[in-house]
């Protein structure tokens, strides 16, 4: 039996996932996106450790109740340029569908509270960009508690 595909498309103010058994059309919007991860936009480059934590928390409680609802085992994918970016920041081959393990997605979470917390941000390799900030800390949440080991990152073509 083949595993289902859940795929997530993380915005600036909305993050759609989809998988069929989320019924109905199989869309569900959650009101997260990479301009606005939780309850606010960061307002620096890069966030505050304070900023991190409410991102976090918003992160949680949005996609928490699809625990329930997303089956074990589905395969995650997306399309997002800002995964490619995350990609190519962990120098991943650029031909081709790439892949991103949750190891590597903490790696570069911990570099971004390392930044947050005052390590110079031109020693981490991290774009200063709050929307790059906000997608990391979505696509980590819902790779973490939605149990997904990894995500297939399509080429732009796909």
């Amino acid at each position: 039996m083949e595993a289902q595909t859940t795929l997530i498309q993380i915005d600036a103010r909305e993050t759609q996932v989809c998988n069929r058994a989320l019924g109905g059309a199989g869309m569900l919007r959650l009101p997260i996106g990479s301009a606005r991860p939780g309850a606010r936009s960061f307002r620096n480059q890069i966030p505050t450790p304070l900023e991190l934590e409410e991102a976090i928390n918003g992160v949680e409680d949005a996609v928490m109740p699809l625990a329930r609802t997303l089956p074990r085992g589905s395969v995650l994918v997306t399309c997002d340029g800002l995964a490619r970016e995350l990609a190519a920041l962990l120098r991943l081959p650029a031909p081709g569908d790439a892949e991103l393990t949750l190891q590597d997605v903490e790696h570069v979470f911990s570099q971004l509270a390392a930044v947050a917390q005052g390590r110079p941000l031109a020693s981490s390799g991290l774009p200063a960009d709050p929307a790059f900030a906000g997608y990391l800390v979505i696509l980590r949440e819902f790779m973490h508690h939605l149990g997904f080991e990894r995500v297939t990152v399509l080429r732009e073509d796909a």
